[in-house]
């Protein structure tokens, strides 16, 4: 009686720390998908593309051109805010309420997918609700971002494919993973690739029905691909891979990056991925949950794109899901086989990976900083930036702010001065004339940005500083300041320009 006691005691603590994880992340998501403007620098793009949209025109062009840098991804996910945003109102906090709508079905459904493995409520939960454990990617799960849509749909995609693959049922079942992996793939790129090794799964299943599922995702991805082409003007192909190739060329990944958010990473996830690891081969050779060993596999390749400098956290929200159900259906399994062997040694091994869960839970508890929302000095200064770009009478030059610009209807200048300084010189060429003529009445600009050299000494030459407004972002860590800056009347350098 007392092993039981004990065992129910500490799977009562491991509920409540990660009911205060899911609590934190609820009051982030709640304050965040109502505030109206950018929190993650690239947060409001998808406004920008909604308005591209609503007025008919393409979301992807020259990527060394300006001033419109094109949208990198594929269209789903904005063409899904954009129809909404047609039904609730254009703000940032639709993108991020659809962010979060899709963040409570993954939670859902890894829930569900534990579970039908045949392990406990419990252990299900604990599963599911390990998401929340890791602030510094959860954050990104509310974000006006494709990241969670992708993930959802993802494993939605790996868990229909037992169902799909199994030998008394019809070719007619791989209509479903089609479909999402379909979804998918035009959501992120990652889906595309995530599509292959879905195919391999398939196939060791069911040879003939992996074979077709790939020809006919190929197909089919091959001929919504050229619709997009032809309504691009030819640049969807070249915005959204080739440029992403060019980006991943220019920006390698650093040994001592990757090695610093993997260590954020683990204090959130080690626990759980050892134990998710420690029976791969024993997945492999059970072939229907192959498909999980090869999702582990396929977003932990795709996580190592954190170590590109850019590069979010959001990367590891896919590998976390992949972990929190490897994690879940193993220890599952593992805590029923030892309940056979006695009462006593089950609530042992209960106790031993409760109490390891709990010592995990103590590392991540202070990057819950990350996940402290925008308050109301936040919301005023955005304000008084829209209000300035409002009276402003000519085209201002937003960087990094474009729900802002969005608000004040001077969308048509929004950049992204990363993006600009891996365009290299063809922008350069056009962007340091613009500046020189004063062609912009005023220029809206973070402190950080990211412009080339010669582009930040035209605008100390030709623009002085008239604001500093001290904005919170998403990078707790830093500072934030955004600069409004107008025309100066001499033409000379500005030496009050920071």
């Amino acid at each position: 009686m007392i092993w039981r006691t004990c065992t129910r005691f500490l799977w009562a603590l491991v509920l409540i720390g990660l009911a205060g994880y899911a609590f934190y992340f609820l009051r982030f998501a709640a304050v965040l998908t109502t505030h109206p403007f950018d929190w993650e620098e690239s947060d409001g793009n998808v406004l920008v593309v909604g308005r591209l949209l609503g007025a008919g025109r393409s979301i992807y062009n020259d990527p060394y051109s300006f001033p419109m840098m094109p949208y990198v991804y594929p269209p789903l996910y904005p063409t899904v805010v954009f129809v909404l945003t047609r039904l609730f109102g254009e703000s940032v906090g639709v993108a991020r309420f659809v962010s979060l709508l899709a963040t409570v079905g993954l939670v859902f459904l890894i829930y569900r997918i534990v579970r039908g493995a045949g392990v406990s409520r419990t252990m299900s939960v604990v599963a599911s609700f390990l998401l929340f454990t890791f602030p510094q990617g959860s954050r990104w799960l509310v974000s006006g971002r494709p990241d969670s849509l992708l993930c959802l749909l993802l494993v939605a995609g790996f868990h229909s494919l037992r169902w799909a693959g199994a030998r008394d049922g019809t070719h007619f079942r791989l209509i479903v993973p089609l479909v999402l992996f379909l979804l998918a793939g035009f959501t992120k790129q990652p889906g595309f690739l995530a599509a292959v090794m879905a195919a391999v799964a398939l196939g060791a299943m069911n040879f003939q029905r992996g074979a077709i599922f790939l020809v006919v995702f190929a197909l089919a991805s091959l001929a919504v691909g050229l619709c997009l082409q032809s309504w691009s003007g030819g640049w969807f192909y070249c915005d959204v891979f080739e440029y992403a190739v060019a980006v991943a060329m220019r920006w390698p990944i650093w040994p001592d990056r990757l090695h610093f958010y993997f260590s954020i990473f683990l204090k959130s996830f080690l626990v759980p991925l050892i134990i998710a690891l420690a029976v791969t081969v024993r997945f492999i050779e059970h072939r229907k949950r192959l498909p999980w060993v090869l999702f582990l596999g396929v977003t932990f390749a795709w996580s190592l794109q954190v170590g590109r400098n850019g590069a979010g956290t959001n990367h590891f929200i896919p590998v976390a899901a992949a972990i929190c159900i490897c994690f879940g259906t193993v220890a599952g399994i593992y805590l029923r086989w030892w309940r056979r062997r006695g009462i006593r040694k089950g609530c042992l091994a209960e106790i031993i990976l409760a109490c390891l869960l709990l010592g995990q839970f103590i590392f991540p508890w202070k990057e819950l900083r990350y996940l402290n929302p925008p308050g109301k000095t936040d919301r005023l200064a955005w304000q008084e930036v829209v209000e300035f770009m409002k009276k402003t009478p000519g085209p201002v030059l937003v960087d990094y702010a474009p729900a802002a610009a969005v608000a004040s209807g001077k969308w048509e200048f929004v950049s992204d001065s990363t993006s600009t300084l891996l365009a290299g010189v063809e922008v350069e060429r056009v962007l340091v004339p613009l500046i020189a003529q004063r062609h912009f009445a005023a220029l809206v600009l973070y402190y950080h940005t990211f412009f080339p050299d010669e582009v930040k000494a035209a605008i100390e030459n030709h623009f002085e500083l008239v604001n500093i407004k001290p904005i919170r972002t998403s990078e707790v860590d830093q500072k934030r300041y955004l600069l409004l800056l107008v025309p100066n009347e001499g033409g000379h350098e500005n030496k009050s320009n920071p």
